[in-house]
């Protein structure tokens, strides 16, 4: 809705939890990076995004990688 403040801890801790609960190489920890990146996208904060998109990149490679074994 446009309350990027208000959505970057959020975005973070769901972040957190992911890396906690599945661990830093799921998949659904890597759609966790894309919101984030996507939120900072959108506030202008280029850096900081595509240094997530290349992490989710390289996690998502992995993964696909082992399901054509």
């Amino acid at each position: 809705m446009g309350d990027y403040a208000r959505a970057e801890p959020l975005y973070l801790e769901a972040k957190k939890v992911y890396a906690k609960v599945l661990g830093t190489k799921h998949p659904d920890y890597a759609t966790t990076l894309n919101n984030l990146a996507g939120l900072y996208e959108k506030t202008g904060d280029d850096t900081r995004a595509q240094s997530l998109h290349l992490e989710l990149k390289r996690i998502r490679r992995k993964a696909l990688s082992k399901e054509d074994k």
